[in-house]
C-alpha cells in the first residue's frame, strides 16, 4: 500500500500512520486573543462533543486541538459548527479522511500520549521544510 506522507528522517511507517490517524481525527479551533479570552479545555469539549465522541482537547496559545475518536465526528463538526470560533481539520488529505471513515473508532487509551508525539512530529516537520 502507498502512503500520501513518506517517512521521514529516522521515522518508520508505523509512527507515520499513527500521525495520519491522529490528523484525520482532529480539528483546530482558534479564536481572536485581542478581542476574546480563551475558552477552558472543557468548554470546548461541551461545544465539540454535540458531533461526536471526543479522545481528548488540549489549549495553547490561540488555539485549541479536538481530538476525536472518529474521522465521521471530525466532518460533522467541519461542517455543522457555526460558532464564532474559526475550526479547520488538520489534514486536507481527503484520501486519508476516507480511509480512516472505514476504520472502527480508535479505543486506544494512549492518545493523550499520542497527542504530544504528534505535535512534536508537526514542529519537527515544519522546521525541516
Amino acid at each position: 500500500s502507498t502512503s500520501s506522507i513518506s517517512p521521514g528522517k529516522g521515522r518508520s511507517e508505523a509512527r507515520d500512520a499513527t500521525i495520519r490517524n491522529f490528523r484525520s481525527r482532529g480539528i483546530k479551533v482558534q479564536w481572536e486573543s485581542s478581542t476574546s479570552t480563551a475558552p477552558s479545555a472543557t468548554r470546548l469539549r461541551e461545544c465539540f462533543e454535540l458531533y461526536g465522541p471526543i479522545s481528548t482537547v488540549r489549549i495553547r496559545d490561540r488555539t485549541g486541538l479536538v481530538l476525536y475518536k472518529d474521522t465521521r465526528s471530525v466532518q460533522a463538526a467541519l461542517t455543522s459548527y457555526r460558532g464564532h470560533w474559526f475550526v479547520h481539520a488538520l489534514t486536507t488529505d481527503t484520501r486519508v479522511q476516507k480511509e480512516e471513515l472505514s476504520v472502527s473508532p480508535s479505543t486506544n487509551s494512549n492518545d493523550e500520549h499520542n497527542v504530544t508525539n504528534l505535535k512534536t512530529a508537526e514542529i519537527t516537520e515544519s522546521t525541516q521544510t
